[in-house]
């Protein structure tokens, strides 16, 4: 297809379809709007994603983003108090989803938060630095808190998580909730915080 703006790009995407960033930055968010989507960079790392809030929403199952930089920066630079929660890319009641091989960076919150009933996701060979600037923040955040577990909220299930680098994060390299299920956590590597240079 002909190049567009990434919303109107996301916007007219279906099924089995393909979005290809072309290099630049993009200062818009990027949010799905159909099922069984691939967004990808044209060229690993050259399509810059940057807003001044969260960057993705991803609500929508059969997603595959890769190769692609988020960057929270303006975001980091401006937010205070409880504007800096949350974060820069969102994975929320949905399924089958994979996020590889991105950069997700300078995020006030957390790099990478899942919740409200996400199952079955692979995150692998990304690397999610310099998160939890705004607020202490994880670099990636799973399941529900103990509350919302109570009001109700459906568990995180089914989440693979392997091959990642999580640099310079100011609470936990993976914050993951005693309600998320069947989670397989391997051979990644935490710097910056309480593990340095070591597989987890």
């Amino acid at each position: 297809a002909s190049p567009c703006s990434l919303t109107s790009g996301l916007g007219k995407a279906g099924a089995g379809d393909e979005v290809v960033l072309k290099d630049g930055v993009y200062n818009s968010a990027l949010e799905t709007s159909a099922n069984g989507v691939t967004i990808r960079a044209e060229n690993r790392h050259q399509a810059v994603v940057r807003r001044n809030n969260r960057i993705a929403l991803i609500s929508h199952s059969g997603i595959v983003l890769r190769g692609i930089r988020f960057d929270g920066t303006p975001w980091k630079d401006s937010c205070g108090g409880s504007d800096c929660k949350g974060g820069l890319v969102v994975v929320k009641a949905t399924q089958n989803i994979t996020i590889e091989d991105n950069i997700i960076e300078n995020s006030p919150g957390a790099g990478i938060a899942m919740n409200d009933g996400v199952s079955d996701v692979i995150v692998r060979h990304n690397l999610i630095r310099d998160t939890g600037f705004g607020a202490p923040g994880e670099s990636m955040y799973l399941g529900e808190s103990q509350n919302q577990a109570a009001d109700g909220a459906p568990p995180v299930e089914r989440v693979q998580v392997y091959g990642n680098t999580f640099r310079n994060f100011t609470q936990n390299g993976i914050d993951l909730k005693a309600q998320t299920k069947n989670a397989d956590i391997h051979h990644n590597i935490f710097e910056g915080q309480h593990f340095k240079n070591q597989p987890f």
